[in-house]
């Protein structure tokens, strides 16, 4: 935690004594909610959530993405998570993507975490997090691990340290 409050102070006005880290968590509660997948479930949703910083990383996968939602004509949707609708990366998404699949791909503002956010993300039916190898991510814990594995959502990451630690390889890196 000291490495991520030092990037944070380096790269910000913040005086380092002010900066603290707080552990990240999720409440136990969410271990008991099953997920319900029905046999006849025609839509499969694609979801990626974050914040303006992480969206700077959204580029890595918006192609794969955007062919996605083309491939599945129809049948998957990409929900943005902390994202505003004029967002530029939901504008990068609409060029790659025919006019008749945009409504496949919907942002919703930053929602407050807690409750209200897992509630949105249990709604993922796979979970991507792209990220850039930079000191700030590496500092990081992997929060989409922690969180898609609580609600039982498939997640693919970047190969970037926190991550490669959570899959247990790189052990030392």
């Amino acid at each position: 935690s000291r490495v991520l409050a030092d990037h944070v102070a380096a790269h910000t006005r913040a005086d380092r004594d002010k900066i603290h880290v707080i552990p990240n968590g999720l409440h136990a509660g969410w271990l008991a909610t099953p997920r319900d997948y029905e046999a006849d479930q025609r839509e499969i949703v694609v979801g990626w959530s974050g914040t303006a910083s992480s969206a700077r990383d959204f580029d890595l996968v918006a192609h794969a993405l955007g062919r996605i939602v083309e491939y599945g004509d129809g049948e998957i949707k990409l929900q943005l998570v902390g994202l505003p609708p004029r967002h530029p990366s939901v504008a990068t998404l609409h060029r790659l993507i025919p006019r008749r699949l945009h409504d496949q791909v919907q942002s919703v503002e930053w929602v407050h975490h807690g409750s209200a956010y897992l509630s949105v993300v249990a709604g993922f039916d796979i979970q991507v997090a792209p990220y850039r190898p930079d000191p700030f991510v590496a500092a990081k814990f992997p929060t989409k691990a922690r969180e898609a594995g609580m609600l039982g959502i498939p997640l693919v990451a970047s190969d970037v340290l926190p991550y490669r630690r959570w899959a247990g390889h790189g052990r030392g890196v």
